[in-house]
């Protein structure tokens, strides 16, 4: 593992998804050993639950650099089945099964612009939530008005579900962006 202190390299730090797109946890770091490259994901959220399971590099979908992600084609029960990395020999000696790589395969790099311009790209997942919930303000605000011209309340009442349905719609799509932006980090 990254020696105490020390700075993320390649993957590290990098969100695991399983290849039903649901963020399991983070990359820990890329091992080699006997000609095979491994990818240690460290599931859960620690110090609550701190396991670390070994993945080949075969079962590595897709690296996506401006998300910081990493997308397996495993499942999430796949997943907690692959061996556990154990933590008691996490330390690297002269003769270790395992050796930390730093340097991504080629496959991995992906088009990451030399020195310090590349890095994570928002995305706009606030934009349909923005115009649904302007879409219910507009909309309760022409119920006002039509209210105000009719004297007899019946059936209009039925009319402001149109603008609750909407604000409730773009709440959900709010919460539901700001939890997977705090379930990606």
């Amino acid at each position: 593992m990254a020696p105490a202190g020390a700075p993320a390299t390649g993957l590290e730090e990098y969100v695991v998804e399983t290849a039903g797109g649901e963020a399991v946890g983070k990359v820990q770091t890329l091992l080699e050993g006997d000609d095979e490259l491994l990818l240690a994901v460290e599931l859960g959220t620690p110090p609550l639950t701190h396991q670390v399971r070994v993945v080949p590099w075969e079962r590595v979908e897709e690296v996506d650099h401006d998300t910081l992600a990493v997308r397996l084609t495993l499942g999430q029960d796949e997943l907690e089945r692959a061996p556990v990395l154990d933590p008691d020999r996490g330390v690297e000696t002269e003769d270790a099964e395992l050796r930390r790589v730093e340097t991504l395969p080629a496959e991995a790099r992906g088009n990451v612009l030399p020195g310090n311009v590349a890095g994570p790209v928002d995305r706009l997942v606030l934009g349909p939530s923005i115009a649904l919930g302007l879409l219910g303000v507009f909309a309760f605000l022409a119920w006002v008005l039509m209210v105000t011209q009719v004297r007899d309340l019946t059936w209009h009442w039925a009319l402001l579900a149109v603008p609750i349905l909407l604000v409730a719609v773009s709440g959900y799509l709010a919460y539901d962006a700001f939890r997977n932006q705090a379930d990606s980090r």
